[in-house]
């Protein structure tokens, strides 16, 4: 529903950003004011799917837009464009675009990750580019300082087991694969990470056929 507001984020009492699927809010102390629409800026299908606030000029907002696609196979498909805008404190700029819906965490100003499909990409301050094209689809990062941490699904909305992925700093690696749906990522720092899951019990005999577990990362397992 376009007249639902999906998020909002406050800087502190005089910035303040929410969003629509179709535009962009600023609260600039007194009052909120419609800022950026990129579906009638750029005269698009583009969906506002995610809001990041770092500081009142360093904003971002990524959006995704429907695509059909011919297929020798099986006719049309559906295909998703994702695209990324940062607002420097004056005016909006479309920064990067990437295949599949797009999300993002940004760190600082110098460290901001995005994800679409299996691939994860990096913000150094100045440029986006890729870093990291994983074996399954991406369903989130959670950071803390350099070091990230990404869930990998078979699917997107999967229930089934779950990938990790490690950056340390410097590279990505493959943590291997959980008999877990890791829901959930807490990372303190490079030694401290938990991570939460379920997975289906069929020897279960209550009418929670499901089972929990936590696990722990010290830096090395």
């Amino acid at each position: 529903n376009e007249d639902l507001f999906v998020d909002l984020q406050a800087y502190d009492s005089e910035h303040a950003w929410a969003y629509k699927s179709d535009a962009l809010y600023t609260w600039k102390g007194d009052a909120w004011q419609k800022t950026f629409s990129p579906s009638l800026l750029y005269g698009s299908g583009e969906t506002i799917t995610h809001l990041e606030v770092l500081d009142p000029e360093h904003v971002w907002i990524t959006t995704s837009e429907r695509h059909v696609r011919e297929s020798e196979e099986s006719g049309e498909t559906d295909s998703y464009l994702g695209r990324i805008y940062f607002f420097d404190g004056e005016s909006w700029t479309r920064q990067y675009e990437v295949d599949g819906k797009c999300e993002l965490l940004a760190e600082d100003i110098q460290h901001a990750w995005a994800w679409a499909e299996n691939s994860i990409y990096f913000f150094d301050g100045q440029v986006w580019s890729p870093q990291y094209e994983a074996s399954t689809y991406i369903d989130s990062v959670e950071t803390a300082g350099l070091n990230a941490w990404a869930i990998g699904l078979p699917e997107r909305y999967s229930l089934k087991n779950s990938n990790l992925y490690h950056f340390d700093g410097s590279q990505w690696l493959d943590q291997g694969e959980f008999d877990y749906r890791i829901k959930s990522l807490q990372i303190l720092d490079g030694e401290n990470v938990w991570a939460g899951g379920f997975r289906n019990n069929p020897n279960s005999t209550s009418s929670d056929h499901y089972e929990s577990a936590i696990f722990f990362w010290d830096g090395s397992s």
